[in-house]
Protein backbone atom coordinates (compact mmCIF):
# COMPACT_ATOMS: atom_id res chain seq x y z
CA UNK A 1 0.00 0.00 0.00
CA UNK A 2 1.48 3.35 -0.84
CA UNK A 3 1.34 6.17 1.54
CA UNK A 4 3.13 9.54 0.98
CA UNK A 5 2.69 13.02 3.19
CA UNK A 6 0.07 15.78 2.44
CA UNK A 7 1.61 18.99 3.52
CA UNK A 8 0.23 22.62 3.86
CA UNK A 9 3.27 24.57 5.15
CA UNK A 10 5.71 23.22 2.43
CA UNK A 11 3.38 24.31 -0.46
CA UNK A 12 5.13 28.44 0.72
CA UNK A 13 8.38 26.93 -1.03
CA UNK A 14 7.21 25.79 -4.14
CA UNK A 15 8.44 27.55 -6.94
CA UNK A 16 8.87 28.04 -10.31
CA UNK A 17 12.44 28.73 -11.94
CA UNK A 18 13.93 31.73 -11.13
CA UNK A 19 12.49 32.03 -7.62
CA UNK A 20 14.51 31.89 -3.94
CA UNK A 21 13.15 29.13 -1.78
CA UNK A 22 13.40 29.09 2.18
CA UNK A 23 16.36 27.10 2.78
CA UNK A 24 14.77 26.02 6.35
CA UNK A 25 11.28 25.19 4.61
CA UNK A 26 12.95 23.34 2.22
CA UNK A 27 14.88 21.63 5.23
CA UNK A 28 11.85 20.71 7.25
CA UNK A 29 10.56 19.26 4.05
CA UNK A 30 12.95 17.29 3.13
CA UNK A 31 13.85 15.82 6.61
CA UNK A 32 10.24 14.79 7.05
CA UNK A 33 10.44 12.91 3.97
CA UNK A 34 13.73 11.02 4.27
CA UNK A 35 13.20 10.85 8.05
CA UNK A 36 17.21 11.86 8.87
CA UNK A 37 18.60 9.43 6.96
CA UNK A 38 21.23 10.25 3.89
CA UNK A 39 18.69 9.33 0.61
CA UNK A 40 20.73 7.64 -2.23
CA UNK A 41 19.88 8.73 -5.85
CA UNK A 42 17.87 5.52 -6.49
CA UNK A 43 15.55 6.17 -3.20
CA UNK A 44 15.20 10.15 -4.41
CA UNK A 45 14.42 8.70 -7.92
CA UNK A 46 11.36 6.65 -6.22
CA UNK A 47 10.29 9.73 -4.50
CA UNK A 48 10.10 12.27 -7.47
CA UNK A 49 7.73 8.91 -9.15
CA UNK A 50 5.44 8.62 -6.42
CA UNK A 51 4.78 12.46 -6.20
CA UNK A 52 4.32 12.05 -9.72
CA UNK A 53 7.04 15.23 -10.70
CA UNK A 54 8.27 14.99 -13.72
CA UNK A 55 12.18 15.02 -14.37
CA UNK A 56 14.61 13.71 -16.51
CA UNK A 57 15.76 10.00 -15.62
CA UNK A 58 19.14 10.85 -14.72
CA UNK A 59 18.53 14.03 -13.49
CA UNK A 60 18.51 12.23 -9.04
CA UNK A 61 21.89 10.88 -10.15
CA UNK A 62 23.18 14.05 -11.08
CA UNK A 63 21.79 15.77 -7.71
CA UNK A 64 24.06 12.74 -5.95
CA UNK A 65 27.08 13.48 -7.72
CA UNK A 66 26.76 17.20 -7.39
CA UNK A 67 25.43 17.29 -3.76
CA UNK A 68 27.90 14.38 -2.64
CA UNK A 69 31.53 13.79 -2.71
CA UNK A 70 30.68 9.59 -2.73
CA UNK A 71 28.19 10.37 -6.26
CA UNK A 72 25.39 8.35 -4.13
CA UNK A 73 23.96 9.76 -0.90
CA UNK A 74 23.27 13.49 0.38
CA UNK A 75 21.65 14.60 3.47
CA UNK A 76 18.40 16.67 3.38
CA UNK A 77 20.53 19.94 4.56
CA UNK A 78 22.51 19.40 1.49
CA UNK A 79 19.18 18.91 -0.77
CA UNK A 80 17.50 22.61 1.12
CA UNK A 81 21.29 24.71 0.67
CA UNK A 82 21.06 23.61 -3.53
CA UNK A 83 17.77 24.20 -3.69
CA UNK A 84 18.33 27.81 -1.59
CA UNK A 85 21.64 28.61 -4.01
CA UNK A 86 20.54 27.20 -7.17
CA UNK A 87 16.87 28.94 -7.79
CA UNK A 88 16.74 28.70 -11.87
CA UNK A 89 18.83 25.00 -11.48
CA UNK A 90 15.60 23.00 -13.12
CA UNK A 91 17.17 20.48 -10.69
CA UNK A 92 15.82 22.76 -7.93
CA UNK A 93 13.01 23.52 -9.56
CA UNK A 94 11.98 19.71 -9.30
CA UNK A 95 12.87 19.72 -6.05
CA UNK A 96 10.89 22.01 -4.63
CA UNK A 97 8.16 20.73 -6.39
CA UNK A 98 9.11 17.30 -4.96
CA UNK A 99 8.72 19.17 -1.51
CA UNK A 100 5.98 20.62 -2.09
CA UNK A 101 4.12 17.42 -2.69
CA UNK A 102 5.54 15.46 -0.24
CA UNK A 103 5.64 17.69 2.18
CA UNK A 104 6.37 17.41 6.48
CA UNK A 105 3.43 15.01 7.93
CA UNK A 106 4.15 17.61 11.11
CA UNK A 107 2.77 20.82 8.72
CA UNK A 108 -0.19 19.39 8.26
CA UNK A 109 -1.31 16.36 10.62
CA UNK A 110 -2.30 13.92 8.51
CA UNK A 111 -1.31 11.42 5.92
CA UNK A 112 -3.18 9.23 3.47
CA UNK A 113 -2.89 5.82 2.26
CA UNK A 114 -4.30 4.55 -1.18
CA UNK A 115 -6.65 1.22 -1.35
CA UNK A 116 -7.39 -0.28 -4.32
CA UNK A 117 -6.09 0.75 -7.92
CA UNK A 118 -7.25 4.42 -9.34
CA UNK A 119 -9.35 4.91 -11.85
CA UNK A 120 -11.40 2.14 -10.83
CA UNK A 121 -14.66 1.74 -8.17
CA UNK A 122 -12.74 0.12 -5.66
CA UNK A 123 -10.06 3.19 -4.88
CA UNK A 124 -10.09 4.89 -1.87
CA UNK A 125 -7.75 7.57 -0.53
CA UNK A 126 -8.17 7.00 3.30
CA UNK A 127 -6.41 9.89 5.84
CA UNK A 128 -4.43 9.31 9.01
CA UNK A 129 -3.48 11.42 11.63
CA UNK A 130 0.04 11.00 12.57
CA UNK A 131 -0.05 8.32 15.04
CA UNK A 132 -1.89 6.43 12.54
CA UNK A 133 -5.23 6.62 13.28
CA UNK A 134 -7.71 6.84 10.53
CA UNK A 135 -9.60 10.45 10.98
CA UNK A 136 -12.21 11.99 8.38
CA UNK A 137 -10.83 14.49 6.30
CA UNK A 138 -14.26 15.87 6.08
CA UNK A 139 -14.48 16.20 9.83
CA UNK A 140 -11.22 16.02 11.60
CA UNK A 141 -9.60 18.54 9.17
CA UNK A 142 -9.53 22.15 10.25
CA UNK A 143 -11.53 24.79 7.93
CA UNK A 144 -10.11 27.94 9.70
CA UNK A 145 -6.47 28.42 10.30
CA UNK A 146 -4.93 30.55 12.94
CA UNK A 147 -3.11 32.66 10.31
CA UNK A 148 -6.86 33.58 8.46
CA UNK A 149 -6.60 31.47 5.90
CA UNK A 150 -8.50 28.52 4.96
CA UNK A 151 -7.90 24.76 4.12
CA UNK A 152 -8.92 23.03 1.18
CA UNK A 153 -9.00 19.43 0.37
CA UNK A 154 -8.16 18.96 -3.19
CA UNK A 155 -10.13 15.97 -5.15
CA UNK A 156 -9.62 17.26 -8.81
CA UNK A 157 -6.38 18.29 -9.74
CA UNK A 158 -6.24 20.77 -12.25
CA UNK A 159 -5.99 19.41 -15.74
CA UNK A 160 -7.52 16.18 -15.18
CA UNK A 161 -10.89 14.42 -15.70
CA UNK A 162 -11.27 11.93 -13.24
CA UNK A 163 -14.63 13.12 -11.02
CA UNK A 164 -13.23 12.43 -7.36
CA UNK A 165 -14.78 13.37 -4.39
CA UNK A 166 -14.91 12.69 -0.84
CA UNK A 167 -17.40 9.99 0.02
CA UNK A 168 -20.01 11.56 2.62
CA UNK A 169 -21.86 8.14 3.37
CA UNK A 170 -18.83 5.92 4.11
CA UNK A 171 -16.95 5.39 7.58
CA UNK A 172 -13.97 8.24 7.43
CA UNK A 173 -15.42 9.83 4.40
CA UNK A 174 -12.33 8.60 2.17
CA UNK A 175 -11.92 10.24 -1.24
CA UNK A 176 -13.07 7.84 -4.31
CA UNK A 177 -14.24 8.21 -7.74
CA UNK A 178 -17.91 9.30 -8.48
CA UNK A 179 -19.33 6.41 -10.83
CA UNK A 180 -22.08 6.26 -13.56
CA UNK A 181 -24.01 3.11 -14.71
CA UNK A 182 -21.16 1.23 -12.48
CA UNK A 183 -18.87 2.71 -14.40
CA UNK A 184 -16.08 5.24 -12.96
CA UNK A 185 -17.35 8.45 -14.29
CA UNK A 186 -14.79 11.29 -16.09
CA UNK A 187 -15.95 14.59 -16.87
CA UNK A 188 -16.60 13.78 -21.00
CA UNK A 189 -16.80 18.32 -21.35
CA UNK A 190 -12.94 17.94 -21.06
CA UNK A 191 -10.41 18.44 -17.83
CA UNK A 192 -10.97 20.24 -14.79
CA UNK A 193 -9.35 24.38 -15.67
CA UNK A 194 -8.42 24.34 -11.84
CA UNK A 195 -7.60 22.30 -9.04
CA UNK A 196 -11.37 21.44 -7.36
CA UNK A 197 -12.23 20.44 -4.28
CA UNK A 198 -13.99 21.22 -1.00
CA UNK A 199 -13.76 22.88 1.93
CA UNK A 200 -13.65 20.99 5.60
CA UNK A 201 -16.10 21.47 8.26
CA UNK A 202 -18.98 22.28 5.91
CA UNK A 203 -22.20 21.44 5.09
CA UNK A 204 -24.89 22.29 2.69
CA UNK A 205 -27.99 21.71 4.36
CA UNK A 206 -30.56 20.31 2.09
CA UNK A 207 -33.12 21.49 5.04
CA UNK A 208 -31.92 25.03 4.39
CA UNK A 209 -32.98 27.30 1.56
CA UNK A 210 -30.57 30.29 0.84
CA UNK A 211 -32.72 33.58 0.75
CA UNK A 212 -30.69 34.93 -1.82
CA UNK A 213 -31.29 31.77 -4.59
CA UNK A 214 -34.41 30.39 -3.40
CA UNK A 215 -32.64 27.01 -3.30
CA UNK A 216 -32.09 24.49 -0.57
CA UNK A 217 -28.59 22.87 0.02
CA UNK A 218 -27.10 20.21 -2.28
CA UNK A 219 -26.39 18.15 1.07
CA UNK A 220 -22.24 18.13 0.38
CA UNK A 221 -19.08 19.77 2.00
CA UNK A 222 -18.97 23.23 -0.15
CA UNK A 223 -16.77 23.18 -3.35
CA UNK A 224 -13.74 25.37 -3.89
CA UNK A 225 -11.35 25.77 -6.49
CA UNK A 226 -7.86 27.32 -6.39
CA UNK A 227 -7.07 29.21 -9.63
CA UNK A 228 -3.24 29.00 -8.81
CA UNK A 229 -0.68 28.04 -11.34
CA UNK A 230 0.25 24.54 -9.80
CA UNK A 231 -1.63 21.07 -10.11
CA UNK A 232 -1.86 19.68 -6.76
CA UNK A 233 -2.05 15.67 -6.16
CA UNK A 234 -5.40 14.18 -5.06
CA UNK A 235 -5.68 14.56 -1.18
CA UNK A 236 -4.04 17.61 -1.12
CA UNK A 237 -4.26 20.01 1.97
CA UNK A 238 -3.51 23.22 0.73
CA UNK A 239 -4.19 26.67 2.40
CA UNK A 240 -6.40 29.20 0.41
CA UNK A 241 -8.06 32.71 0.64
CA UNK A 242 -11.49 33.33 -0.43
CA UNK A 243 -11.96 35.94 -3.34
CA UNK A 244 -15.60 35.42 -4.64
CA UNK A 245 -18.18 32.92 -4.69
CA UNK A 246 -20.10 31.50 -7.75
CA UNK A 247 -24.26 30.12 -6.79
CA UNK A 248 -24.84 27.21 -9.29
CA UNK A 249 -28.20 25.36 -8.92
CA UNK A 250 -27.79 22.02 -10.07
CA UNK A 251 -31.06 20.21 -10.60
CA UNK A 252 -32.62 22.97 -8.23
CA UNK A 253 -30.26 22.25 -5.74
CA UNK A 254 -27.94 25.22 -3.88
CA UNK A 255 -23.99 24.48 -4.86
CA UNK A 256 -22.12 27.11 -4.00
CA UNK A 257 -18.58 27.31 -6.08
CA UNK A 258 -15.93 29.35 -3.62
CA UNK A 259 -13.18 30.72 -5.82
CA UNK A 260 -9.85 30.81 -4.00
CA UNK A 261 -6.07 31.06 -4.70
CA UNK A 262 -3.76 28.86 -3.28
CA UNK A 263 -1.28 31.14 -0.39
CA UNK A 264 1.66 29.27 -1.77
CA UNK A 265 1.28 30.47 -5.47
CA UNK A 266 3.48 32.82 -6.86
CA UNK A 267 0.08 35.17 -7.88
CA UNK A 268 -1.19 35.09 -4.29
CA UNK A 269 0.05 38.09 -2.99
CA UNK A 270 -1.53 40.58 -5.67
CA UNK A 271 -4.63 38.73 -5.68
CA UNK A 272 -7.30 39.12 -2.64
CA UNK A 273 -10.59 39.80 -4.54
CA UNK A 274 -11.97 38.72 -8.29
CA UNK A 275 -10.92 42.27 -9.14
CA UNK A 276 -7.53 41.60 -8.28
CA UNK A 277 -7.67 38.31 -10.39
CA UNK A 278 -9.08 39.67 -13.60
CA UNK A 279 -5.54 41.69 -13.66
CA UNK A 280 -3.70 38.71 -13.41
CA UNK A 281 -6.10 36.25 -15.01
CA UNK A 282 -8.54 38.20 -17.27
CA UNK A 283 -11.10 35.23 -18.70
CA UNK A 284 -10.71 32.55 -14.91
CA UNK A 285 -13.88 33.32 -14.29
CA UNK A 286 -15.72 33.08 -17.79
CA UNK A 287 -13.77 30.22 -18.08
CA UNK A 288 -14.86 28.66 -15.18
CA UNK A 289 -18.66 29.65 -15.10
CA UNK A 290 -18.96 28.21 -18.49
CA UNK A 291 -17.39 25.46 -17.88
CA UNK A 292 -19.65 24.21 -14.74
CA UNK A 293 -22.42 26.16 -16.89
CA UNK A 294 -22.33 23.46 -19.92
CA UNK A 295 -20.38 19.80 -18.43
CA UNK A 296 -23.18 17.86 -17.98
CA UNK A 297 -24.68 18.60 -21.74
CA UNK A 298 -21.91 16.20 -22.91
CA UNK A 299 -24.03 13.82 -21.15
CA UNK A 300 -27.16 15.03 -23.04
CA UNK A 301 -27.98 17.05 -19.71
CA UNK A 302 -29.61 20.38 -19.55
CA UNK A 303 -27.08 23.57 -18.73
CA UNK A 304 -26.72 23.98 -14.76
CA UNK A 305 -27.75 27.96 -13.89
CA UNK A 306 -25.18 30.02 -12.34
CA UNK A 307 -26.97 33.10 -10.12
CA UNK A 308 -24.05 35.79 -9.67
CA UNK A 309 -25.54 37.19 -6.13
CA UNK A 310 -25.16 40.55 -5.11
CA UNK A 311 -21.33 40.71 -3.20
CA UNK A 312 -20.69 37.23 -5.30
CA UNK A 313 -17.00 38.83 -6.33
CA UNK A 314 -16.10 39.76 -2.53
CA UNK A 315 -14.31 37.80 -0.39
CA UNK A 316 -16.38 39.45 2.58
CA UNK A 317 -19.56 37.73 1.01
CA UNK A 318 -17.51 33.86 -0.11
CA UNK A 319 -16.74 33.95 3.92
CA UNK A 320 -20.60 34.27 4.60
CA UNK A 321 -21.34 31.87 2.49
CA UNK A 322 -18.81 29.44 4.02
CA UNK A 323 -19.13 30.66 7.71
CA UNK A 324 -23.51 29.28 6.92
CA UNK A 325 -21.94 26.09 5.78
CA UNK A 326 -19.84 25.41 8.37
CA UNK A 327 -22.94 26.11 11.40
CA UNK A 328 -24.89 23.91 9.23
CA UNK A 329 -21.59 21.60 9.63
CA UNK A 330 -21.70 21.52 12.81
CA UNK A 331 -25.10 20.94 13.76
CA UNK A 332 -24.79 17.83 11.74
CA UNK A 333 -22.24 16.58 13.71
CA UNK A 334 -23.46 17.52 16.96
CA UNK A 335 -26.61 15.28 16.42
CA UNK A 336 -23.72 12.45 16.13
CA UNK A 337 -23.79 11.96 12.49
CA UNK A 338 -20.42 11.81 10.32
CA UNK A 339 -21.81 9.90 7.42
CA UNK A 340 -24.95 11.20 5.29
Amino acid sequence: MLTRTVCTVAQRMAAPAGARASSSVVYDAFGSIFSGAQPDAKGLAESFARARVAVPEQLPAELAAALSSSGSTFTASQLADFVAANPSNPAAWALNQLAARLGSPAAAGVTVSESGELGTIDYRLFFSDLDGNKVSVWHDVSLLNEDGTMNMIVEIPRFTRAKMEISTDEQFNPIKQDTSKGLPREYKWGDMLFNYGALPQTWEDPAFTHPATSAAGDNDPVDIIDVGTTSHPIGSVIKVKPLGVLGMIDQGEMDWKVIAISTADPMAAAVNSIADLRVVQPTAVEAFDGWMRDYKTADGKPTNHIEYVTGWDTPEFAKSVITEANEHWATLVASGRREL
